[in-house]
């Protein structure tokens, strides 16, 4: 089996100067403030991805106006990505 791109999108919502944000717990107990974000699902384009995301996650329905950008993380050791 060959090496196999794990795809994620987020969305940045603007509204009123105000950032729409998720509050996550991350590590031992930690509350963490993030985009809402998430995985690829498969037969999604990127779009309907950030768009189902955000209301999964949110519950808001948004409308896309624009690409910020297309990145590739690298870790920064070998290992094993799930």
């Amino acid at each position: 089996m060959g090496w196999e791109p794990h795809v994620t999108v987020a969305v940045v919502v603007e509204r009123d100067g105000r950032f729409l944000v998720v509050e996550e717990s991350a590590e031992q107990g930690r509350i963490v403030y993030n985009q809402p974000a998430g995985h690829v699902e498969q037969g999604e384009t990127l779009e309907q991805a950030a768009v189902r995301e955000a209301l999964e996650e949110t519950g808001w329905d948004v409308r896309l106006t624009g690409f910020i950008g297309l990145y590739v993380y690298t870790p920064p050791f070998n290992r094993e990505l799930t």
